[in-house]
């Protein structure tokens, strides 16, 4: 029953963005290198996005995976100093907390 819950969280977090950025489905499947039917199945809650879409997806929302998956919108989520430091420096190796 949880994965079901989340799935639906999912699905509304991706049609509320899509319709907030006003971009057509056909831009958002073509900018993801997926089908139209893909991108309407998630929305809809019938199908969740494979591990590799969800890392792609949260490059093309600028949003973490945790957003994805959680049950919160964005403005409950705290996201981490070690984090946020981490996303600016994408491509570099994550903290470790020495210095």
């Amino acid at each position: 029953m949880k994965a079901q819950s989340s799935r639906m969280q999912l699905s509304a977090k991706l049609k509320t963005w899509r319709a907030t950025h006003g971009l057509p489905l056909k831009t958002v499947a073509t900018d993801l290198k997926i089908s139209e039917s893909t991108w309407q199945r998630w929305e809809k809650g019938q199908r969740t996005p494979a591990t590799e879409y969800l890392l792609d997806l949260s490059d093309y929302l600028m949003k973490p995976v945790c957003w994805l998956l959680s049950d919160v919108w964005p403005s409950a989520i705290a996201v981490s100093a070690p984090f946020r430091q981490w996303q600016g420096n994408v491509g570099t190796r994550l903290p470790t907390g020495k210095k």
